[in-house]
Formats: structure tokens, C-alpha cells, sequence
């Protein structure tokens, strides 16, 4: 039905340039993310839960939905607000029935810009910080 989605594999997901440079390089957006990933190297450490929230910034990022499938870390589909939909535990065996929404057709300023959006921006704050500062006044 013409559903694209883009996988990400382990550790690959805590790199937006990484993903960024990708979608760049084939130019098109896909509907959906899956990141297949193995938890099992940190033991019953909070590294399933960091690498969760981590991930979660990557659909904020692009605002694309991302299906997070593991062995025993934690299964989900993050929402592109971050939100995170029902999960499988850490070390829990099952599946999860879920319906994944369709990335909108609005794209977000990063997966159209990558970091050269918040590269502008400092330099935007750096010159209005050294503008307020020859006036005797100072953003921070």
C-alpha cells in the first residue's frame, strides 16, 4: 500500500545525525521507524529504560512513529509527541497488537534541517547576546 518505514538497528537509534544523514541521502521521509534492538548486554541494570527514553527523542526529532522491538530490553511504539504506547517489560515474553500511526505529511524543522536548524539558532542567540552586550546588557 506504498507504507515505507526506515529500521534502525541497536544502539544506531541514540544518533540523530546518523538517521538524519540517512533519510537525507535517499531522500524520502518514511512513514514509520522500527528499532530492532538487544538489551540483554547491560543484566537488570536502568539501561533498558535509558535506552527507551533515548529513543523516544528520535520520533520527537522527525515526528515519525517508532516500533521499538527487543529481546529483553523494553517493546513499544513511541508515538512522533514521544509519548509511549502499551509496553512489554524488561524481560517479559509476549507480543504487543498495536496499530502504528502513519507519519503526517508535516515534516519537523529537524528532518528538514538536521543540526545546522540549531547551529542558526546559537549563532542567532550569540550575535543578539553580543548586540545586548555592547549596550551594556546581557541575554544570560
Amino acid at each position: 500500500n506504498g507504507t515505507k518505514f526506515s529500521s534502525i538497528i541497536c544502539y544506531e537509534i541514540l544518533f540523530p545525525n546518523l538517521i538524519f544523514n540517512q533519510l537525507e541521502k535517499e531522500n524520502v521521509l518514511p512513514d514509520f521507524f522500527i528499532n530492532i534492538t538487544n538489551d540483554s548486554w547491560y543484566g537488570d541494570t536502568s539501561e533498558p529504560e535509558q535506552h527507551l527514553f533515548l529513543s523516544r527523542w528520535r520520533a520527537i526529532e522527525f515526528g515519525i512513529p517508532l516500533v521499538r522491538s527487543t529481546n529483553t530490553g523494553i517493546s513499544t511504539v513511541v508515538f512522533p509527541n514521544g509519548q509511549v504506547s502499551k509496553r512489554l517489560e524488561y524481560n517479559t515474553e509476549g507480543n504487543l497488537d498495536l496499530l502504528i500511526p502513519i507519519r503526517s505529511k508535516n515534516r519537523t524543522i529537524y528532518s528538514r534541517y538536521g543540526n545546522k536548524a540549531f547551529y542558526l539558532l546559537f549563532a542567532l542567540i550569540a550575535v543578539i547576546n553580543l548586540v545586548l552586550l555592547r549596550r551594556g546588557k546581557t541575554l544570560f
